[in-house]
């Protein structure tokens, strides 16, 4: 086994969010402020690298603060960054709120 893995190195991955089910991307989805879905796949790639699970493909150059859940791009995926006042004005929906999760260790 450890000879193959020599010989064949393992491939960077894109990350994917897999719970909670409704995240901020799913939600730009289905409001129709990201135009697909597939976008949201790579939010989690080029954030540098991870002890436990090997290096990430690096990020060049590193997103900005305010713009780090989207990786930084400056398409429409931008919105998962936005505030529930800048979703609210876009969506001309007064109630809008971000769904927010307790985070447990």
């Amino acid at each position: 086994m450890k000879n193959e893995e020599q010989h064949n190195p393992p491939t960077p991955k894109h990350g994917r969010i897999i719970f909670p089910l409704y995240t901020m991307g799913k939600v730009c989805v289905d409001k129709k402020l990201i135009d697909e879905e597939w976008k949201l796949n790579e939010f989690e790639t080029g954030k540098g690298s991870d002890e436990r699970f090997g290096n990430d493909v690096a990020g060049e150059p590193l997103p900005l603060d305010g713009h780090i859940l989207n990786g930084g791009r400056t398409d429409d995926t931008d919105w998962v960054n936005a505030t529930n006042e800048e979703i609210r004005a876009e969506l001309k929906d007064p109630m809008f709120n971000w769904i927010n999760y307790t985070i447990r260790r």
